[in-house]
């Protein structure tokens, strides 16, 4: 979906330019919130020109448009390619720990971002429509990993109920990723650990 007032590039030089201005814009709003993400440090972050910038976007709102709706994308498609990727054994406990495991390391992976998208929408409303698309999405594709999981057991399990289990993996996540932002660094991997355990354990028994 095309935003109006951002003019998109046609050119190598500019795509190239464009793309690391989006890229600057997310290192920000990773590192410092929507607040910090402020036209002049983007430019001497890309390299590229305010006045360039601006032409280009329009606006400090229309480039957080923009990259908002690249780094929904980028997320859904990189948690889609992970869980395709898995290879699941015969043993189903296995099987549903390993895909736990990819979906928590996706979402650290992602975790600064995130809380960083989630505070433009509360900014921006206009961002808020293309979040249950790619939600639904997401849940989709967690879904039918889930289901080749399972295997042959799969047929017995309502794929609403498949649905269900991945909104506790999804509210379960981000409630231990809203505690852990509080804890010391040095406690992250031992918690994350702990907490993919017990998300596991529950997944299990959810599916028996």
């Amino acid at each position: 979906m095309e935003i109006e007032g951002v003019a998109a590039p046609q050119q190598g030089r500019s795509r190239e330019s464009f793309a690391r201005v989006r890229a600057a814009t997310v290192q920000l709003l990773s590192e410092k919130g929507p607040k910090g993400v402020l036209i002049a440090d983007v430019s001497a972050l890309a390299g590229v020109s305010v006045g360039t910038i601006y032409g280009r976007v329009g606006s400090r709102a229309n480039l957080l448009r923009v990259v908002h709706r690249e780094e929904l994308e980028r997320m859904r498609t990189s948690m889609v390619a992970r869980l395709d990727a898995l290879e699941f054994s015969e043993e189903v406990d296995t099987s549903l720990r390993q895909l736990v495991h990819a979906y928590v390391a996706e979402l650290v992976q992602n975790v600064a971002i995130i809380g960083a998208l989630q505070a433009l929408v509360s900014e921006d409303p206009e961002m808020a429509s293309a979040g249950p698309e790619v939600f639904a999405e997401t849940r989709a594709a967690v879904v039918a990993a889930l289901a080749r999981a399972l295997g042959a057991g799969a047929s017995s399990v309502d794929t609403a109920w498949l649905g269900w289990v991945f909104e506790v993996m999804f509210a379960s996540t981000r409630h231990w990723q809203d505690e852990s932002a509080a804890m010391p660094a040095s406690a992250g991997a031992m918690e994350e650990s702990r907490f993919e355990e017990q998300l596991g354990r529950s997944v299990i028994l959810l599916l028996r």
